[in-house]
Formats: structure tokens, C-alpha cells, sequence
């Protein structure tokens, strides 16, 4: 007689970020290094959704603990485009 056991699989999770689509490229770096980058450090699936309003989405995909370091490396890099931004209107 087998025994059949199932492994329990980590629960997908998934978000929707507002982001302005000013940021859009800042997020995506040249040649796509940034968004590369947080795709590879957090193990999480990003989509770029650019609707016709002023404001863009990032939807986050992937794991809990994916999603949330995404969305840490995220609110950092928007962190930055901010900063830059402000720098700009000096």
C-alpha cells in the first residue's frame, strides 16, 4: 500500500501599486537592470500596467515574502525618484 502526501505550496499573493507614470523608466532602469534586479532579489513577478490616466500600476505577484520584499524595493526605488524629482524643481 502507498501513501500519497501533498506538500503544501506557498500561497501566491498578489498587489497593485499606484505609481506615477513619470517613475515609469526610473523603475524599469536602462535596458530593464532595475526591474530586473527587484524581479531577481525578490523572487516576485512584476507588471507594468500604464493606463491612460497620469498614474501607472505595478501589479506584484509571487509568494508573501516575495511580494513584500518587491514592494519594499519598490517604495525604494520610488523613494529615490522622488528625491530626484524634488532635486530637479530647486
Amino acid at each position: 500500500m502507498s501513501v500519497v502526501r501533498t506538500v503544501p505550496t506557498q500561497v501566491e499573493k498578489s498587489i497593485c501599486m499606484p505609481i506615477p507614470k513619470g517613475a515609469i523608466g526610473w523603475i524599469v532602469g536602462k535596458g530593464g537592470a532595475k526591474i530586473n534586479d527587484i524581479r531577481a532579489r525578490s523572487g516576485a513577478t512584476l507588471t507594468i500596467n500604464q493606463g491612460d490616466d497620469a498614474i501607472a500600476s505595478i501589479t506584484v505577484s509571487g509568494s508573501a515574502q516575495a511580494v513584500k520584499t518587491a514592494e519594499q524595493l519598490l517604495a525604494q526605488e520610488l523613494q529615490k525618484y522622488r528625491q530626484r524629482v524634488a532635486q530637479n524643481w530647486r
